[in-house]
């Protein structure tokens, strides 16, 4: 299994080979950046939409736990509350095989 990217290695150039060297990968290669202006819920909901579509099947957390995840965002920017992500993020976590989790991870 291919390795999540620790803090520790935040300033590792994200290329191909030293990806590698590290135990890991970019995988889709998608990286997003946002400056303060930006609601990040707002923008997690639609990245999940997208991951959503574009899941590649292999694993059902991310299958499934997409849309999951998708509709507890959608509870949480309609109530606000935070409670209404904690289960669903725990369980994608613990199962899927290219979602990073840890507090550790970047």
């Amino acid at each position: 299994m291919v390795q999540q990217l620790a803090v520790k290695l935040a300033d590792l150039p994200l290329d191909q080979r030293n990806l590698a060297g590290a135990g890991s990968m970019l995988g889709s290669a998608g990286v997003v950046v946002f400056d303060d202006s930006v609601d990040l819920a707002r923008a997690a909901r639609w990245q999940l939409a997208f991951f959503e579509a574009e899941s590649c099947g292999q694993c059902a957390p991310c299958r499934i736990g997409c849309s999951v995840r998708r509709a507890a965002l959608d509870r949480y920017l309609a109530s606000g509350d935070p409670r209404a992500l904690a289960e669903v993020a725990e369980d994608v976590d613990d199962h899927a095989v290219a979602l990073p989790s840890g507090e550790d991870s970047l």
